[in-house]
């Protein structure tokens, strides 16, 4: 019989998985508690309800895949990655009214964890391919 291999990278690509998925979720609750307060600001709730709930969702239904040890898992993280980097920065750009200060902080962090997140799908691949 043969003995399963650990997945380290498939356990540890999970964690920023799990994180995102929780502050979408965040948002989600955040955006219905603070319904009025948002609609006198002049921000959508009901946009940011919709894409916190369905991005906590969609990272969740990752989370599990990649638990169950599903072999698309990997590929579905970094392209997930992608969109939501791309997500990410869609949002700053166009919902914000004028650019933060911590513009370059932004880029750089954002560029880093997208990498970082990358990789460790990349090695989570690796490992599932063995």
């Amino acid at each position: 019989m043969k003995t399963p291999q650990p997945r380290i990278f498939a356990t540890i690509s999970s964690v920023p998985v799990f994180l995102f998925s929780s502050w979408n979720f965040v948002r989600f609750l955040a955006a219905l508690q603070n319904w009025q307060t948002l609609q006198h600001l002049g921000a959508d709730p009901l946009y940011l309800a919709a894409s916190g709930l369905g991005w906590s969702l969609t990272l969740f239904i990752l989370f599990g895949a990649q638990s169950k040890g599903w072999k698309p898992a990997p590929v579905a993280g970094i392209l997930l990655s992608l969109v939501y980097f791309a997500f990410y920065w869609f949002e700053r750009l166009s919902l914000q009214d004028s650019p933060a200060k911590n513009l370059p902080f932004s880029v750089i962090t954002s560029i880093s964890v997208f990498l970082l997140v990358t990789a460790l799908f990349l090695m989570a691949a690796k490992e599932e391919n063995k």
